[in-house]
């Protein structure tokens, strides 16, 4: 925990420069799992995707790559500590934290949008290629036009929020704002990359439509998971019973990738947004506790991956018996004095 410090005339904790670097090294340790976990897991999915799986193994793998973008740019690059109920945010990522305001946290807060929107939008890829799939039309996903077309869509996505972000932009009426509305907060908002979004109509409207955003991806999500499990559901005397098996083991990863975000990202970030909307101050714990919370994200998608899709379970079971030096058992039957494995 960042070491709190009380003012008389103010309820709010001080953080000082001391504070705010230690918080930004200790997201470090959320990086180094990360990598780990999530370098194992693309393995995993390059190396024991059934030929079956074909090309949308490499969707699989896009989510674990955006997924994992994402949690390195909030605890490497840009670190963001969020002085809740109050509107300013600063940087203490290793590498934001040596810029100046704009670059070092305007930027990275625009850059930390596109990427949300990139990791849900390969969430949503999945879920559109499983439809298209069980229509006999994945051209489009197969294409290069069509991978520009999705990857483009998902970073063009949060452009309403990120255009109200930089109109309601300004640093120098900002400094005054905080000076005079959270003074505690001043000296650490001139020393280091902070950005104040002053909560009126406009900031007002740019945290509501990262909700809106955020909440209408969600929707469509559990509408084409709905449409993906009705038609699966209507084809079960068609499809063999190992492909009818593997495309529920893959809507069911899809809805738990769809699940994890929701738990360890869009409510965390609601939660955030409405206690400054709200300036609700017994929030201001959550502060210190958002960002690795959020930064858990790609951990426990790669490893729900893992889990749910047969093929990769049991080659990461098998491994773990090797190493741990547990021989498999091999049935033997004997027919006719021919022998069957």
């Amino acid at each position: 925990m960042l070491v709190k410090k009380e003012e008389i005339s103010s309820p709010l904790p001080i953080y000082t420069k001391e504070d705010f670097l230690n918080y930004g090294n200790r997201l470090h340790i959320n990086i180094i799992i990360d990598i780990i976990v999530n370098g194992f897991a693309a393995y995993i999915v390059l190396k024991h995707s059934t030929k079956t799986m074909g090309i949308y193994k490499y969707y699989i793998l896009s989510t674990i790559v955006c997924a994992f973008l994402l949690d390195f740019h909030l605890t490497v690059i840009y670190g963001p500590l969020a002085l809740i109920p109050t509107p300013v945010t600063c940087s203490a990522g290793v590498v934001a934290r040596n810029f100046n305001a704009f670059w070092g946290n305007a930027i990275q807060w625009a850059t930390i949008q596109s990427l949300f929107a990139i990791t849900g939008g390969s969430i949503m890829c999945g879920f559109f290629y499983q439809w298209a799939s069980l229509q006999g039309n994945v051209e489009f996903f197969h294409s290069i036009k069509g991978v520009i077309i999705l990857i483009s869509a998902s970073i063009l996505y949060p452009l309403p929020s990120i255009t109200l972000f930089f109109i309601s932009y300004d640093h120098e009426g900002s400094k005054v704002y905080v000076k005079e509305e959270y003074p505690q907060f001043y000296d650490l908002y001139i020393s280091v990359p902070c950005s104040a979004t002053k909560t009126n109509l406009l900031g007002a409207s740019q945290f509501l439509a990262i909700i809106v955003e955020v909440l209408a991806i969600f929707i469509v999500g559990i509408i084409i998971a709905r449409k993906i499990g009705k038609k699966i559901d209507s084809m079960k005397h068609m499809l063999s019973p190992s492909t009818l098996k593997a495309r529920k083991q893959l809507l069911i990863s899809l809805a738990c990738q769809a699940i994890i975000p929701s738990g360890l990202l869009v409510a965390p970030v609601i939660m955030l947004f409405v206690g400054i909307l709200l300036e609700i101050a017994q929030l201001n714990v959550m502060s210190q506790l958002i960002v690795p919370m959020i930064a858990f994200h790609s951990t426990a998608n790669a490893l729900s991956i893992i889990y749910v899709i047969t093929p990769y379970r049991k080659a990461v079971i098998r491994g773990f018996k090797t190493i741990v030096g547990i021989k498999s058992e091999t049935k033997t039957i004997i027919i006719n004095s021919t022998v069957i494995l």
